[in-house]
């Protein structure tokens, strides 16, 4: 089955080495299989550290997320910005390459929150100004084995990429370690058939996001996760799916991700609630799977 994975930003933020030392072992006592480690800033939690401390807990790395505050910039950017915000890309592969992360996966194209109206044109240009800058960030990144996922956003976070073709369109061109991180949170609010678009992203999804359709908790929302379930899987993608949400009860991750409530109960409820659902949906999948490898057999 998928590996269930979960970022640790449900309960806290900033991510850092304290936060992961407390947060691991109730992860892995929760019963999920991988983390995803958001690098919101370079140093927050040291690699080797976080590293030994998963495999401690008989937990993988599911992928670095990349954080893009104001001031992280690819497109439509001063020189120096653009400069800093490749070195920063840059750490992200370098953490994830000592974790055994197989993916760097964000926004990278742009900061969170950042919009400006764009013509056809202007759009193209903005698409190919990313394409040469992002370049040599996967060049670097191959090299060490580690995919990059371009997540598009919702409209209200970003006015470069908010949907799957949109994202296709952008990183076209560019090396095969990159792809797209999908976000079932987006995709509700921005693709017109968020199961069906599935198919399309298929051979380039690199890494998965979900949360309820509230940021909470998988399955206390209306979204129809089994047929999300059946489409990811005919897709082929292998790895994991991991639960992120965020807590209100930080300042600068609750603007950010407009979090102004809380999305269950407590935060150890939303992850344990997310958990159970997407183990129920994903393992009936499994042995359909099964069933029908047999019956190709006889």
């Amino acid at each position: 089955m998928y590996a269930i994975g979960v970022n640790p930003w449900v309960w806290a933020s900033p991510v850092d080495d304290a936060a992961l030392a407390e947060l691991v072992p109730r992860i892995a006592a929760f019963g999920f299989d991988a983390v995803e480690l958001p690098l919101e800033q370079p140093g927050h939690w040291d690699p080797v550290r976080t590293r030994d401390l998963l495999a401690s807990h008989r937990l993988a790395a599911a992928g670095v997320c990349a954080v893009t505050p104001s001031g992280r910039e690819l497109v439509a950017a001063p020189a120096g910005v653009v400069a800093a915000t490749a070195a920063y890309l840059r750490t992200c592969v370098d953490n994830a390459a000592v974790l055994g992360a197989p993916c760097v996966g964000g926004p990278v194209y742009a900061s969170v929150g950042r919009t400006w109206r764009m013509s056809a044109a202007d759009r193209a240009a903005c698409y190919a100004e990313f394409r040469e800058r992002l370049a040599p960030v996967a060049d670097y990144a191959g090299e060490r084995g580690v995919s990059i996922g371009v997540e598009a956003l919702n409209r209200y976070e970003t006015s470069v990429v908010n949907t799957v073709t949109q994202a296709l369109d952008l990183i076209d061109g560019l090396p095969a370690n990159v792809g797209l991180m999908i976000d079932t949170y987006h995709m509700n609010i921005e693709e017109s058939d968020p199961y069906a678009v599935l198919a399309v992203a298929g051979p380039h999804i690199k890494h998965v996001q979900v949360s309820g359709t509230d940021r909470g908790a998988p399955g206390r929302d209306h979204f129809d996760w089994p047929r999300f379930f059946d489409a990811l899987l005919a897709t082929g993608y292998a790895g994991a799916v991991c639960l992120e949400s965020f807590t209100a009860l930080n300042d600068t991750i609750a603007t950010a991700a407009s979090i102004w409530r809380p999305l269950a109960r407590s935060q150890d409820l939303l992850a344990l609630d997310g958990l159970a659902h997407l183990r129920a949906v994903t393992r009936p999948l499994y042995r359909r799977s099964s069933l029908d490898v047999g019956e190709t057999s006889n």
